[in-house]
């Protein structure tokens, strides 16, 4: 078995898009949650805005370095074999 068919066989599992339609809805719901928030504090309370932009903008590091390590992670890593 390929990698390729491990991946096909994955996405056939059942009930795998209903999970996947319900995280992805509570991303969105924690977006227009969190937007609404900032949107509405913003102009009454300037250091809640600027916390608000300061968590936005770590929240985005993170997720780009998370990124990064799962793409270079898996190619850096020693291989069993070569462990002690």
């Amino acid at each position: 078995m390929t990698a390729r068919d491990h991946h096909h066989r994955a996405r056939a599992e059942p009930g795998h898009a209903y999970r996947l339609a319900g995280f992805a809805g509570g991303v969105v719901l924690l977006h227009v949650l969190g937007w609404g928030l900032f949107l509405a504090y913003a102009p009454h309370h300037p250091a809640f805005a600027g916390l608000g932009v300061v968590t936005g903008a770590a929240a985005l590091l993170i997720w780009r370095v998370g990124r990064i390590e799962e793409r270079w992670g898996r190619k850096l890593a020693p291989r069993v074999e070569d462990l002690p």
